[in-house]
């Protein structure tokens, strides 16, 4: 099955809590909505623990769990690697969806 979400913070934030992609975008202190959306694809490239942080006050969440979920990737872009795909493996039994 296709994952249809960009990543699971995104899920979080848009999908499960409605929050606004401009809202979320300036609260953390990105410009513009076409930059957070790339953001969103691959956030453990982009966000920062501060942006984390707001995230998690606005989700009611960890530091900690939101960090693991935007470390998650996609099964896709890990196929080839084993041990990426056992630690997504341990963040869904985890709750990281």
């Amino acid at each position: 099955m296709k994952n249809k979400y960009l990543s699971v913070i995104e899920k979080w934030l848009h999908h499960d809590n409605d929050y606004s992609y401009g809202h979320v975008g300036e609260l953390i202190g990105v410009n513009t909505t076409v930059v957070y959306t790339q953001q969103l694809r691959e956030p453990w490239k982009y966000f920062t623990i501060q942006q984390m942080e707001k995230i998690a006050y606005l989700l009611n969440k960890d530091i900690v769990e939101i960090f693991w979920a935007c470390y998650k990737r996609p099964y896709i872009d890990i196929v080839h690697d084993e041990e990426k795909v056992k630690l997504n493996q341990a963040l869904d039994r985890a709750g990281i969806k």
